[in-house]
């Protein structure tokens, strides 16, 4: 699937011809014209005479001598198999909305251009980024390399006579393209103008209103957006093929010589640290750090011996990866099944039982079979003996036969029963263990609240229990002040002015003592007054 792009850039003499294929295009895969769709909407000409009029109505100045050279833009949208030409206005109609001009010309959706393309991968599965020009997986691992593209005349020519793909110009070898895969470039080219009918001028958009441009395209065509606050200087339809075409050739010019060419120390020493820093990434345990050295160990020696490509050292790396991963997933796996133990335990005794009602079914079936095979043999021999058993004892016999045979019926109808009977048990069980199943989950919910409430009653509880033990002790050595207080002056002071000074005590201190459950002031005044008396 590709990833949602449009680019900018005006329009040439050349831009129509190629978008309604006047012009000869020789780098196509599929030829058949029918796939491609155009629409006509308006004519540049007529359009850039009415801006031309509004300019001078609207400013009083005649339109730049630049503003017409730009008059007509051309875009590239990026699109899907899928899409077509009602998506390509959907997206010029919201582009208008928001910004105000994005005129419509011309619209051509070409459906015929792309490259064959020989990878392990299927790239079906892949995601092509046209801007970067990377290939990668479902996990983000940047495939590039490992994708050659097999382009039309360039690397294999198309003979219209005979209708074959061959390996060079003059056809004298064929290829086999049903060996190879597809990349389709499926996009579509708008010829528009940015000047604004309704204010005379054209629509100047700011690098943000380039990015958010990008969102919109993308949401509107749903499709993966391509990488935001890229540096990275979008190319026309033309520059991009080139430059695939030169990247491709580097790509296969380096798998040429990777495959003779020795690695080094410092290959593998990069490689190693590379690896490192995925193990570090996957916070790996220390037993996939010691197969690393290992590895690393190995590989040296083979350096050492010049017994190691880099192609060989590229494929080791590349098969560690797999093996990670697949360790990886095994211990996700293990771990949540721990997390299921108790779940499991209950599941394996009822399936124990299920097991137990199966072979006691199975038991039963073959036990009913034997003596359905042994009627048939009874009434085979029956048949055989027919002529002299009959004739000697006619009566006695076929009353012997008739009398095993219902004994044989009732049999089988008592083993039918059953098994009906153990049939209904085993559903039975199935439910039981639906319902253990609900319990459980259940109980889990119910023990995780527990214990999140046990632990704010007991952080409650502890503070609440160091306040009380401060207060009372602050409780105490104030009674044992009033005590003393108590004793020096009743020499001297009369009963009613020492209870007045206890009042005043109490009174300076009632926020103290307000929040005790055990003391309150008439248990304090009661206390000082029995001193007192005393």
């Amino acid at each position: 699937m590709a990833k949602a792009s449009i680019n900018f850039q005006t329009a040439t003499t050349h831009t129509n011809n190629h978008m309604n294929r006047k012009s000869k295009v020789n780098y196509l895969i599929k030829h058949n014209l029918g796939v491609n769709q155009y629409r006509h909407y308006a004519n540049e000409n007529e359009a850039l005479e009415r801006a031309e009029k509004l300019t001078k109505e609207k400013t009083k100045r005649s339109m730049q001598k630049l503003a017409k050279e730009n008059f007509v833009q051309e875009a590239v949208l990026n699109l899907n198999e899928h899409h077509n030409i009602e998506d390509v206005e959907n997206v010029f109609n919201k582009l208008q909305e928001k910004y105000g001009g994005f005129e419509v010309f011309n619209i051509a959706v070409h459906k015929d251009e792309g490259v064959f393309v020989n990878s392990k991968y299927d790239i079906s599965k892949l995601t092509y980024d046209s801007i970067n020009q990377k290939w990668t997986n479902s996990e983000g691992v940047d495939l590039t390399n490992e994708v050659i593209s097999v382009a039309p005349n360039r690397d294999i020519f198309y003979n219209k006579d005979d209708k074959t793909w061959y390996s060079s110009k003059d056809f004298q070898t064929p290829i086999d393209t049903n060996k190879l895969q597809k990349h389709m470039n499926y996009h579509a080219h708008i010829t528009f103008t940015k000047f604004d009918f309704n204010k005379g001028k054209n629509v100047r958009l700011q690098k943000k209103d380039m990015q958010d441009i990008q969102t919109l395209v993308a949401e509107t065509l749903g499709m993966e957006r391509g990488e935001k606050g890229s540096n990275r200087n979008r190319l026309n339809h033309w520059q991009l093929k080139k430059q695939n075409d030169t990247l491709n050739a580097r790509k296969v010019e380096q798998k040429a010589i990777n495959t003779k060419l020795l690695a080094t120390q410092t290959n593998l020493k990069n490689a190693i640290k590379a690896q490192r820093d995925k193990l570090k990434k996957i916070k790996a345990k220390r037993e996939q750090y010691k197969e690393l050295e290992q590895l690393n160990r190995d590989l040296k020696e083979q350096i050492k011996n010049r017994d190691l490509t880099i192609l060989e050292l590229q494929k080791k790396f590349d098969k560690l990866n797999e093996d990670k991963k697949l360790i990886n997933e095994r211990e996700s796996k293990n771990k949540q099944n721990r997390h299921d133990d108790m779940l499991d335990e209950l599941k394996i005794t009822y399936e124990q039982t299920i097991e137990d009602l199966k072979l006691k079914n199975k038991k039963l079936n073959d036990k009913a079979k034997a003596e359905q095979l042994q009627i048939q043999n009874f009434v085979k021999k029956s048949i055989d003996l027919q002529n002299s058993e009959i004739k000697q004892e006619p009566k006695g016999f076929w009353f012997a036969v008739q009398t095993k045979i219902k004994s044989i019926k009732s049999k089988v109808k008592d083993l039918l029963t059953e098994n009906k009977k153990l049939k209904k048990e085993l559903i039975n069980a199935r439910e039981t263990i639906l319902v253990q199943k609900t319990t459980i989950s259940s109980q889990k919910t119910e023990i995780e609240l527990l214990e999140q409430s046990i632990e704010l009653l007991e952080a409650k509880n502890k503070a609440n229990f160091g306040m009380n033990c401060e207060i009372r002790a602050e409780l105490i050595n104030k009674q044992e002040l009033l005590l003393a207080i108590s004793e020096n002056l009743s020499a001297n002071m009369s009963p009613n002015t020492i209870l007045d000074v206890i009042q005043a005590i109490d009174n300076n201190n009632n926020n103290n003592t307000e929040d005790l459950e055990v003391y309150d002031d008439n248990d304090v005044k009661s206390v000082t007054e029995s001193k007192l008396n005393r």
